[in-house]
């Protein structure tokens, strides 16, 4: 057969030839995703690995039907494979066979019970943050018996699950991230660029053409900036001095924040939260030994202080008889730090927000980015709903309210905060 050459850009070509199993491209509009895609399946299908196992497959998902026919099937696949690979081609229902045994599969994500019970070698998703995530998790076993790979490709829509696929390379060798403006894919002029700036919002220019991960509605924590509050360099004193956690108690998941304060002449106190804690399926007693189980040092040779959710001194089903979460955290050894009754909402996403950028301009809370990836991600896309009240369906919630904790406890606007001390009974 003919050999044929399908040209990519230098950003194109840099995606296509990341080995990587798993690879997330975040790209802005007319960065040329639907070029990359038809190309990657091009080059899996007539692979090597294609030709040794002899009944390739390869599925490409898009959210609706139309799209995937109007993206892949008739833009791509029928102008740019060439007939003579063809063995087999249904145009109602978008399937290809090649030759060589290669089967190149278009799929909705509309209905992903119909996805369910074939294997697949190399899985395409196109438009991911416009797929539910559910999606994907009913998929991904299809991918286990054959080690599949997959690319997910997407302009990015908030903080949804697109993004945690985004940030999954971090600490897991099997994933790549992918980051272009539409700039990066050359497709669009610069007089176009320019005119786009003035016909939208900043936001939305940046989500759409800088592929930038945006709030597009009022943020919780808005003085929270991840150019300002952020930082690169991990000091490897930090864990071995006294640790101040805060914690939520929440079963699913178990989230705390880990950090250390040093006092600043000019400012007080500032914080920096070097780790964090984020276990599914979790209790107070795995915590606890987690906590310990890290930090070592400052367990034998410090202090742990704990600034937990004040409802934790009530009773837990989840806890042994008669036990609070509180009670379960001070048998452990750990100083309970919290207030006599809860934080009202309003002061606690107030004070916290003092903490990341005061009225002054000083900020005293500095977060370690790399290791503490949820707790970012959950500051920056916190956000109210139309009513007025937050957001909690995207679980961003836990991590952040455990880390406010802390905040509000060791950085109060009005008062101090007080040590909670155990009730003793029969004296």
């Amino acid at each position: 057969m003919t050999t044929y050459t399908y040209e990519l850009s230098k950003a194109q070509s840099t995606i296509a030839s990341c080995n990587t199993r798993f690879r997330v491209v975040n790209a802005g509009r007319r960065f040329g995703k639907t070029w990359l895609s038809g190309a990657e399946i091009m080059k899996s299908a007539t692979s090597e690995e294609a030709k040794r196992k002899g009944d390739y497959v390869i599925w490409y998902i898009a959210p609706t039907n139309e799209q995937a026919r109007n993206l892949m099937w008739d833009t791509w696949l029928k102008k740019h494979v060439p007939p003579e690979y063809i063995a087999y081609k249904n145009e109602a229902r978008m399937v290809m066979r090649l030759k060589n045994g290669s089967s190149i599969c278009l799929f909705s994500a509309e209905n992903p019970d119909h996805l369910v019970g074939s294997y697949i070698d190399m899985l395409i998703m196109d438009e991911c943050a416009l797929i539910s995530k559910d999606v994907f998790e009913k998929i991904r076993p299809s991918l286990s018996d054959r080690q599949g790979k997959g690319m997910f490709i997407s302009t990015p829509r908030g903080f949804n699950w697109f993004h945690d696929l985004f940030i999954k390379e971090i600490g897991d060798p099997e994933w790549k991230s992918f980051e272009y403006t539409t700039m990066d894919g050359g497709n669009v002029p610069d007089k176009e660029i320019e005119q786009a700036k003035k016909d939208m919002s900043a936001k939305m220019f940046a989500q759409e053409y800088l592929a930038s991960f945006e709030c597009m509605s009022n943020r919780i924590y808005d003085s929270f900036d991840k150019h300002l509050n952020c930082i690169e360099i991990l000091d490897p004193t930090w864990g071995l001095s006294d640790i101040h956690i805060g914690m939520d108690f929440n079963v699913n998941p178990m989230t705390a924040t880990i950090s250390v304060i040093e006092h600043d002449k000019k400012l007080g106190d500032i914080a920096y939260t070097f780790d964090e804690i984020y276990e599914p399926n979790s209790n107070t007693q795995w915590i606890c030994d987690e906590i310990k189980r890290r930090y070592p040092q400052a367990d034998k040779s410090s202090g742990i202080y704990i600034y937990p959710d004040p409802t934790g001194r009530k009773r837990q089903t989840s806890a042994a008889v008669g036990k609070t979460d509180f009670s379960i955290l001070e048998n452990a050894g750990f100083h309970v730090m919290s207030p006599y009754a809860p934080y009202s909402t309003r002061d606690k996403f107030n004070t916290s927000n003092n903490v990341f950028c005061n009225a002054a301009g000083d900020r005293k809370n500095f977060i370690y980015r790399q290791k503490c990836p949820h707790l970012c991600t959950a500051l920056e896309g916190y956000s109210y709903k139309e009513n007025g009240d937050p957001d909690k369906s995207g679980g961003l919630d836990h991590i952040s309210d455990a880390h406010s904790y802390f905040l509000n406890y060791k950085f109060p606007i009005n008062g101090q905060g007080r040590l909670y001390r155990p009730e003793v009974l029969g004296v």
